[in-house]
């Protein structure tokens, strides 16, 4: 059997510092490399929001039941698939 310890040892963290201040170019390293991802016809209908805003922050955790621990993310990037046709 093949054993991939990454995954067998992924964990939720549910607490983030939000002192600690990112570079845009740090987040945005991560957006650029999950927009290599493979799609459905090569389409690439990947969007992104980036939200650093605490009030932002606050706001989406309000609409989410059970996740207050988003509250402590310095950044939260919001990831969505635009609707093409042929993709349901």
């Amino acid at each position: 059997m093949i054993q991939c310890k990454e995954i067998e040892s992924r964990h939720s963290i549910r607490f983030y510092d939000n002192r600690k201040n990112l570079e845009y170019s740090e987040v945005y390293s991560c957006i650029e490399a999950a927009t290599k991802a493979p799609s459905s016809h090569n389409n690439q209908p990947w969007r992104y929001r980036i939200i650093t805003s605490q009030a932002e922050i606050d706001s989406l955790a309000d609409k989410l039941k059970n996740n207050n621990w988003i509250r402590t993310a310095a950044v939260i990037v919001i990831v969505g698939v635009k609707k093409e046709i042929g993709i349901e």
